[in-house]
């Protein structure tokens, strides 16, 4: 499903739907979102996007992600800051940054933030340097996707850092530090029979229900490679800034074609941690605060400095009121769902532990 033309593609996660149309649409005007083209997606937002039929309408919001040439010109009477121009409710700024080296000028406009529909529009020249390590400027796909988180829980979404799985109807969200084994404990679940949800980033909403997204890099960039792809690997990362990623999650063995689940009630979490193999009842106190440092660590769109700057000269809000909605959700899931600490010794030891607080929670 890679039909395009000059209007542009139009894409939407497969499984990012609450009820049975998107909650987002991304257009674009080339099919390759996603790869290294465009620079990394920090949640891989469009990894696996497809190319949808034309009349849907997104639930939540739209946000068009157009390259094009030609000079993009700074709000008439704009003030600038950190090389961003902006005018007060205006509702848009431009990033223009000059390489005089190249005798070249990188343009970048965000305009709408806070409506229905959103745009970027840059040059090839923002595109090509920013994703690159010598490079200050912001990856195209960055932006993206801490827009997207942005505009998630502007409509009350929560981008939850975890994997899930979902067992008899109901979703179990794994969370943790990164590289303690989220991936490992939810493939070795679904490997034994529950549905998969995420493995990466999850959505939660205010009713608690979780709705996942499925196609993100953590499966593709661990996996082995032969020799000559890991090579191109390493020659990729040691150039732009992102991981180098070919195939996609359905290329694993634990997708059967029928076992992936979009949206589901959470039922628990569980925290991993190490040590000695166990579970216990977490303290909610605790949880929250280690759930919200892990939000802070995990998503950038805080620090993000478009946003930062279209904040400034744009709206009411601040970053904190942003904050806060995060905090609300978070509490809220901590409040109404059990809450556990599960330790094993390395990655491999918590799958079984949580398969038997899993049974006893369904009991």
């Amino acid at each position: 499903m890679n039909n395009s033309d000059k209007a542009g593609v139009t894409m939407a996660m497969e499984f990012v739907r609450d009820g049975q149309e998107p909650l987002f649409l991304i257009h674009a005007n080339n099919s390759v979102l996603g790869n290294h083209k465009y620079g990394s997606f920090e949640h891989s937002i469009l990894m696996n996007a497809q190319t949808i039929r034309k009349g849907v309408k997104a639930q939540l919001f739209e946000i068009s992600c157009m390259e094009k040439e030609g000079r993009i010109q700074a709000p008439t009477g704009s003030m600038s800051f950190y090389n961003c121009h902006g005018v007060f409710d205006q509702e848009e700024i431009v990033t223009i940054r000059p390489f005089r080296s190249i005798r070249k000028v990188a343009y970048l406009r965000q305009a709408n933030l806070f409506a229905t529909h959103t745009t970027i529009e840059f040059n090839s020249v923002m595109r090509r340097w920013a994703r690159s390590h010598f490079a200050s400027l912001q990856c195209i796909g960055d932006l993206l996707s801490d827009m997207i988180t942005f505009k998630l829980l502007m409509h009350g979404y929560l981008s939850f850092h975890g994997a899930g799985i979902e067992i008899d109807g109901t979703a179990y969200l794994i969370t943790g530090l990164p590289d303690t084994g989220k991936t490992y404990s939810a493939m070795q679940l679904v490997a034994g029979g529950a549905n998969f949800i995420s493995e990466d980033i999850i959505l939660v909403n205010k009713e608690m229900i979780t709705v996942g997204l499925p196609f993100t890099q953590t499966i593709e960039k661990r996996k082995k490679r032969p020799p000559l792809e890991k090579m191109r690997a390493t020659i990729l990362q040691a150039l732009y800034k992102q991981n180098y990623s070919k195939d996609t999650f359905f290329d694993t063995p634990y997708y059967t074609g029928t076992n992936v689940c979009n949206k589901a009630p959470i039922a628990g979490v569980f925290f991993l941690r190490r040590g000695q193999a166990r579970y216990e009842l977490a303290d909610k106190k605790k949880m929250l605060r280690d759930l919200i440092n892990l939000s802070r660590l995990e998503f950038g769109y805080g620090r993000n400095r478009g946003l930062l700057a279209y904040l400034f000269f744009n709206g009411e809000s601040t970053m904190d009121d942003f904050f806060d909605k995060e905090n609300q959700i978070l509490t809220r899931l901590v409040d109404s769902v059990p809450m556990y600490n599960v330790f094993a010794p390395d990655h491999t030891g918590f799958a079984p532990i949580m398969e038997s607080l899993i049974t006893d929670l369904s009991k």
